[in-house]
């Protein structure tokens, strides 16, 4: 009984391993590239256009979006690492396409379900990639006065949270190794978070974020706002009709 307990606490302890490196790796990993360098109020547009559509309940519509959501991966798939944002979106994918063939067996609305949940489970992890979290403090900044502070936390959470994500792999992966209690591994991450904010908070704070405006990448700029446009055009019909 107890080795079949260890066991399973082993297959877990991988499990999860294997789910905050997926989490990094979708998210934190790569470098600068030129579609961090597009407006954000666009993107933020263009993202909640693709939501509205693949949630109405017009076929035409719900088409449309996501037709729009794979060429606008296709138009940036060199600078997004997609294995494990695909790996991580299929996981509520999958589940909800359990629960809903419990209360449905139309294998239709299981389908809508499935396309609905992977396409908003991936956008949120895509837009993690490729937001600039530089601009979003900027942003703060300017609509925020008296509390300059608050703008640092986003650069600050970006900054922190892949140190935080490695070490957490890494107190589980000793955990599991040596067989030890797993909270005693994770106390060690626990205890440098706070060392990496005062790491990174002293020298964020002498930081005076620019305007981003002439920082902007044209030609993906370009590209989000024919995308815009095209959805605006596409939920502007749905409206006439």
């Amino acid at each position: 009984m107890r080795s079949y307990i260890s066991d399973k606490l082993r297959s877990f302890r991988i499990l999860i391993e294997y789910l905050v490196e997926l989490l990094f790796n979708s998210v934190f990993i790569g470098d600068d590239n030129p579609v961090r360098h597009t407006p954000l109020l666009l993107n933020i547009i263009f993202y909640v256009e693709i939501i509205y559509m693949i949630i109405s309940k017009d076929l035409y519509l719900k088409i449309s979006g996501a037709t729009l959501y794979i060429i606008f991966i296709l138009l940036r798939r060199r600078y997004l690492v997609l294995k494990p944002v695909v790996i991580l979106g299929s996981i509520p994918t999958i589940w909800y396409m359990f629960l809903a063939s419990i209360f449905s067996p139309d294998p239709i609305k299981i389908i809508d379900v499935a396309i609905r949940v992977f396409i908003i489970s991936t956008l949120g992890l895509v837009i993690a990639q490729i937001i600039n979290p530089v601009e979003i403090s900027w942003l703060i900044k300017k609509i925020i006065k008296k509390n300059q502070n608050i703008a640092m936390i986003p650069s600050l959470t970006w900054r922190i949270t892949p140190h935080l994500l490695k070490d957490l792999r890494d107190s589980l992966m000793v955990s599991r190794l040596k067989e030890s209690e797993t909270w005693k591994s994770l106390g060690v991450s626990i205890l440098l978070f706070d060392e990496y904010i005062d790491l990174y908070e002293e020298g964020l704070s002498t930081i005076e974020y620019r305007n981003f405006i002439f920082n902007y990448d044209i030609k993906e700029t370009i590209k989000i706002v024919i995308l815009l446009i095209m959805a605006l055009i596409f939920i502007s019909n749905l409206v006439q009709i």
